[in-house]
């Protein structure tokens, strides 16, 4: 999404992404600390994403 600012992560079609200044990187796994690594669909289905910044 063009409007987005830099670092914010968002949702769209089931993917994670995160805002870059002219691009947007795609998040393909991630692991909370403490957790095991996880795909971005497993994640999505259950983290809500409510204004997180990359900084």
């Amino acid at each position: 999404d063009s409007s987005t600012q830099p670092g914010h992560a968002y949702a769209q079609n089931g993917k994670l992404f995160i805002a870059c200044n002219d691009a947007k990187l795609e998040i393909l796994s991630l692991q909370l600390a403490g957790k095991k690594r996880m795909s971005t669909a497993e994640f999505l289905r259950g983290f809500e994403l409510n204004d997180i910044v990359f900084e």
